[in-house]
């Protein structure tokens, strides 16, 4: 008989598509912008040693950029935290027309899932989700069949507050009496047979069968 293919596919999209080419161009952008000019730094002063180094940095041109600099910043922070509370208090309070997509944008550096597993060998359901693409920020691992109460539905809604969860079709239909994790996504798994018959003999124990796969 042949093997027996599995195929894996998400109940519902993911929530970061294209998250590897993302963080590629990332972390491209990073190393030109400001990597290289921080190893620069570090190299430039080797080359003056100590001596010319102090007096490079305690030049009153530069104490008097670094005070600008840092000065600025200090200032800049203040208002992005009142302006921050603010909008923070605007979304939690009022409706307002694509809210939901600001709240998207807001919540989309957090937006790594968390996976719940409830079954014998979780880290077969953690490399499916890997094998997706999925970056999994927590793991809430529990026994196989295991039956979920109030602390168990408690612990995920606090995780599916700050993020999606997803975990396995078994999970999701003992967690779907709770209403509060109806967020809760799932992985489908579909199993693909190429030899019906050949399976059919084997459940039905039939002799001639042979057992080895191809």
């Amino acid at each position: 008989m042949t093997a027996i293919a599995r195929s894996y596919a998400w109940k519902r999209p993911s929530v970061l598509p294209g998250f590897g080419l993302t963080l590629g161009y990332s972390l491209v952008y990073l190393s030109i912008l400001v990597l290289l000019p921080l190893a620069a730094l570090l190299l430039r002063p080797a080359e003056l040693g100590f001596d010319g180094f102090w007096k490079a940095v305690t030049a009153p041109r530069v104490i008097a950029s670094l005070k600008l600099s840092f000065g600025a910043s200090a200032i800049a922070a203040l208002i992005n935290c009142g302006f921050g509370l603010i909008v923070a208090w605007v979304l939690a309070r009022y409706d307002f027309p694509l809210k939901r997509l600001v709240d998207a944008l807001v919540d989309l550096p957090f937006a790594l899932p968390t996976a719940v597993a409830g079954i014998a060998r979780s880290e077969r359901f953690l490399a499916t989700l890997h094998g997706l693409g999925a970056r999994v920020r927590d793991v809430l691992r529990y026994p196989d069949h295991h039956a979920y109460d109030a602390h168990d539905v408690a612990r995920i809604a606090a995780a599916l507050a700050t993020g999606p969860v997803v975990t396995t079709e078994k999970d999701l239909v003992k967690l779907g009496r709770w209403a509060s994790l109806a967020a809760v996504t799932a992985v489908r798994v579909a199993l693909e047979v190429e030899r019906g018959d050949a399976l059919v003999d084997v459940l039905a124990g039939s002799p001639e069968v042979d057992l080895r796969r191809d």
